[in-house]
């Protein structure tokens, strides 16, 4: 017998993927948490030439630890791509020198079920069973060339306390999604402590002023904190009275405010037609 290995972090549902056939669509806004069934690769070229893949994402709605629902994303393969950057973190996949990196398809063959005959196909078995939180927007339907339509969303890839990628590991406050999680009145859980006494170590971004040299600085007590704590198996939102936190600095939180309101409320869910896709519509 071979050797076998399973990789650095254990996964739930090795081996396995939720089946989503006989699952609804989400056709709802809300803060879902989420698990991929599937991630299989396309691959073509654009009008002018341009070779592009393109990852294809089933995700189940998990409620209670049990699938109620589905939704469908779909993103370039790029260094360009924020979601395929913000996926990749939030799965832990790093190479070996520590960068964020999102890993090579693998080629497999299957038959189809109702020619018989034997194809291949492309899936990133590394992003089959990760669970995330998100953000997602319902946008609409969408037709296709068939006449059925099938819903759009805009999703925004985040943990269970609402931090995006970025603001995880800067180990701040969120903000960036705060405008969306206020449209849907989602009250989210605090911060742990671990993660409050990592924020209240965070360079320059949390930095207070320092206190003048010839005022002695009074020690104040800390403000009692609620600590949200799981229970064994819980995978969804419980709302809770969220106790008043120090927001990070004025100048920062206008910034990711700004840019969320810009870049989220305001941009449109992607309407890309992988068959006749353009250069003016890849992200390189």
């Amino acid at each position: 017998m071979s050797a076998v290995t399973f990789g650095k972090t254990p996964r739930d549902n090795i081996g396995r993927g939720i089946p989503l056939k006989d699952l609804q669509d989400v056709r709802k806004s809300g803060f879902y948490n989420l698990v991929v069934s599937s991630a299989s690769i396309k691959k073509g070229v654009s009008q002018k030439g341009k070779p592009w893949e393109q990852l294809n994402i089933g995700m189940a709605v998990l409620r209670n630890s049990e699938p109620i629902a589905r939704l469908y994303a779909n993103e370039f393969i790029s260094s360009n791509s924020q979601r395929l950057q913000d996926l990749c973190y939030f799965a832990g996949l790093r190479d070996a020198e520590g960068n964020i990196y999102c890993p090579e398809a693998r080629e497999f063959t299957y038959t189809d079920k109702n020619t018989g005959e034997q194809k291949t196909a492309s899936s990133i078995d590394e992003f089959q069973g990760i669970e995330l939180w998100a953000v997602v927007q319902y946008k609409g339907e969408r037709a296709l060339n068939n006449g059925s339509t099938v819903p759009e969303y805009q999703i925004n890839i985040c943990n269970r306390y609402g931090q995006t990628a970025t603001e995880e590991a800067l180990k701040v406050h969120p903000v960036m999604l705060k405008p969306m999680f206020d449209a849907l009145k989602v009250e989210l859980p605090p911060l742990s402590a671990e993660q409050m006494q990592m924020n209240a170590n965070a360079p320059t971004i949390n930095a207070q002023p320092a206190a003048k040299p010839q005022q002695k600085p009074q020690q104040a007590s800390a403000p009692q904190q609620h600590i949200y704590t799981p229970q064994p198996g819980e995978r969804v939102l419980v709302p809770q009275q969220v106790p008043q936190q120090n927001p990070a600095p004025q100048p920062y939180a206008q910034q990711m405010m700004q840019n969320s309101m810009d870049q989220m409320f305001g941009g449109q869910a992607q309407k890309i037609n992988p068959d006749t896709i353009n250069d003016n519509d890849l992200p390189f």
